[in-house]
């Protein structure tokens, strides 16, 4: 292990997953993030979460909770793929944020301490995949299965939504980076995290990664498709909350009066 000495960029992480070195500017809450792993902390940080995103229960702030730590896998897979250093994430080294913006909240984390791991060139797919199960076993699993506990749901909730995210972000690194080698090394790298991770690693009957996308026609611009989420991210669980258009749970009638109601306004969720 060997501390980062040149500047990393983290602008795209900043943007997309609200974690950096530098976090969130205006946080109301934070948390170190092996919290996570303790029940009434754990609680408590979901708790401070229910007002800022106008939550009618704790099912939303575990939502973005649990989702916060997705994230978390994702910018390690960003510099993977980047420098082919699998920078050191662990739960000990982050501060958890909340910050309030407009009516709904923003999540993520202060990198308090940037400390990476040069990626081996000789047995460089069984060290991936062992540092991969390690994150996931040690880190990430139990602060899932604590979220979910604390708020009364299923691991699964959380689980469940990582495979539109995962294949969203790459449709949209397939449309920001022009360079195919990148690209390339970024599905090397996913590739360990769905062959190489069994479901066991996850503590469920499925691995989380394998998702295989869905779409739907887009209202808001013709001929556009949107991918249909693969599990309800919890949004209709606010103040004035509905699901989202392209909710999985949402019925064919309802999608249709969505639907509607969005080409009437031009807008909506």
């Amino acid at each position: 292990m060997v501390q980062v000495q040149v500047a990393l960029d983290f602008s795209l992480t900043e943007r997309f997953f609200n974690t950096s070195p530098n976090g969130l500017p205006k946080p109301i809450f934070e948390m170190p993030a092996s919290q996570w792993h303790n029940a009434e902390m754990a609680r408590r940080a979901l708790e401070h979460g229910v007002p800022v995103c106008r939550a009618i229960s704790l099912e939303l702030p575990a939502s973005y909770a649990g989702l916060s730590l997705l994230n978390l896998m994702l910018i390690k897979l960003l510099f993977l793929a980047q420098d082919e250093r699998m920078l050191d994430l662990s739960l000990d080294h982050l501060v958890y944020q909340i910050q309030e913006e407009h009516d709904y909240g923003l999540v993520g984390y202060r990198i308090r301490e940037m400390r990476w791991t040069d990626v081996p060139e000789s047995g460089r797919e069984a060290f991936l995949t062992e540092a991969w199960r390690t994150y996931v076993t040690k880190e990430i699993r139990p602060a899932v299965e604590r979220i979910a506990e604390q708020a009364g749901v299923k691991p699964d909730m959380i689980w469940n939504q990582f495979g539109s995210r995962v294949a969203g972000i790459r449709e949209y690194l397939g449309k920001l980076v022009t360079d195919p080698v990148l690209l390339a090394r970024y599905d090397d790298h996913m590739r360990i995290l769905t062959d190489g991770l069994t479901p066991e690693d996850f503590g469920r009957r499925r691995n989380p990664f394998i998702w295989k996308p869905r779409y739907i026609d887009d209202p808001r611009q013709e001929g556009a498709r949107m991918m249909l989420r693969s599990s309800c991210c919890m949004y209709d669980k606010r103040e004035g909350g509905q699901k989202c258009y392209n909710c999985p749970k949402m019925t064919p009638e309802e999608r249709e009066a969505r639907k509607t109601a969005m080409v009437n306004s031009q807008g909506g969720h």
